[in-house]
């Protein structure tokens, strides 16, 4: 190999080793580049806004009331559409379908209207009114009304024993309840009652355009029986009364109202004791004939000397009925 090849191989040595050295150069640079660069951007970048959002703290189950410790707060991205952002919005609420553990508690799965309104223990009661009973179409969702009802002169559904001892049932006319809420007046509720400022003549206007054929009242649900039965076999009228006075009639001073169903109990204190729950009231349920004048078997009990309740024993021979008292 003469010099002129040693001096051009040599040549050709330094070149790749210069091209090498650049290649490794920019291949380094094109990788931490990229890097740096995001490095840099994720530094200057503002965080993401998040917005609190009530979300089920464990699964929810329908019809069961939402607690405090059954919902949390939860930063999400956005609010989702119907989402609550104030836990005491959910807090009482009733869901109408289970809501999963850590999802989204939304308005429109919990439970709205006129049943939301409805104190425990009563239930919401519509009866048929016109303008004379509806007091004149003055009563608005949120009253409070006496329910007094009259029974015309009768013997009709009376059985032949009660024919016998009652010729005729004279009409009459009593208090039958006292302190009902007014739920719902029409379409209009206690939800809907109120109207933006501005528009309460409006909104009255187009109410006189309507008249009232029925009123929602909030009843205890062992007296449901008694509205019912009183607006089948009569006639009702509400009488509108101040919304702060509590006075009631003290229903211990008169004969309780005979049941349909008497209570399967052997003494007297026992039956009482069931008839003393709403649900159990309801169920026995009153008479028309009962509720137009009660029986014997509702009159208060024979006392003793100690005061005991003493037992009574009716004895009927035809016509003839005799009491037997030990």
């Amino acid at each position: 190999m003469n010099a002129t090849t040693k001096f051009v191989l040599a040549l050709l040595v330094l070149l790749a080793l210069a091209l090498g050295g650049f290649g490794y150069h920019t291949a380094r640079k094109a990788l931490t580049t990229p890097a740096a660069s995001s490095a840099a951007t994720s530094d200057t970048e503002a965080p993401r806004p998040t917005v609190p959002v009530v979300v089920a703290a464990r699964a929810l189950q329908p019809g069961q009331a939402i607690g405090e410790d059954d919902v949390r707060l939860d930063m999400q991205a956005a609010l989702p559409a119907g989402g609550l952002s104030d836990p005491a919005r959910a807090i009482g609420q009733v869901p109408r379908v289970a809501i999963g553990s850590g999802a989204p508690v939304l308005g429109r799965q919990l439970l709205g209207g006129l049943s939301a309104q409805v104190a425990e223990g009563h239930r919401a009661v519509a009866i048929h009114v016109d303008k004379v009973i509806a007091v004149g179409e003055h009563l608005q969702p949120g009253d409070w009304v006496d329910v007094f009802f009259a029974l015309p002169a009768t013997n009709a559904g009376l059985s032949e024993r009660e024919r016998a001892s009652v010729a005729a049932s004279a009409a009459q006319s009593r208090l039958l309840l006292s302190r009902l809420r007014v739920l719902a007046v029409g379409p209009q509720t206690v939800e809907t009652a109120s109207v933006p400022p501005g528009a309460e003549e409006t909104a009255q206007a187009a109410t006189r355009q309507q008249p009232v054929s029925a009123v929602v009242l909030q009843v205890p649900v062992g007296d449901v029986p008694r509205l019912v039965m009183a607006a089948e076999g009569g006639k009702l009228q509400l009488a509108l009364r101040r919304p702060d006075d509590e006075a009631t009639p003290d229903a211990t001073a008169f004969a309780p109202l005979p049941e349909v169903l008497p209570p399967a109990r052997a003494t007297a204190r026992e039956r009482a004791a069931v008839l003393q729950q709403g649900d159990n009231r309801a169920y026995a349920g009153v008479s028309l004939p009962g509720l137009r004048q009660p029986g014997p078997a509702a009159r208060p009990a024979a006392t003793g000397a100690a005061g005991a309740p003493r037992a009574r024993i009716e004895i009927y021979r035809g016509d003839q009925k005799s009491v037997v008292s030990d």
